[in-house]
């Protein structure tokens, strides 16, 4: 699996991005999503993509056990988020992932 970094704020993932080569996953803090939403994490990806276009840049959204989150970082265009949810909640979430071709992790990486 790979290692992922903690994502706090655009200058330091740019940072992150000018010290590392390779792959780079992007994870959100615990109650990042939450405090912050997803689209603001999103924006950070964006923009990052925008000024490094030859990396691979990734990020993993922690909804945690919030369902409307989840959904949410789906519709705005997520592509790898965590949701740690009820079993029925999970499933639906399931469902609508996979109709937007979103990933939806069973356990969150270990965080460099």
């Amino acid at each position: 699996m790979t290692a992922a970094r903690l994502l706090y704020g655009l200058d330091q993932a740019r940072d992150i991005v000018r010290k590392q080569s390779g792959l780079l996953l992007f994870l959100t803090p615990p109650g990042g999503v939450e405090f912050g939403g997803p689209a603001f994490y999103l924006e950070i990806l964006d923009r990052l993509r925008v000024d490094y276009p030859d990396r691979d840049i990734q990020l993993l959204l922690d909804c945690g056990r919030n369902g409307g989150l989840a959904i949410e970082a789906i519709r705005l265009g997520a592509k790898d988020i965590h949701f740690d949810g009820h079993p029925d909640a999970e499933r639906s979430i399931r469902a609508i992932a996979r109709q937007e071709s979103t990933r939806l992790w069973a356990t969150l990486p270990d965080p460099a």
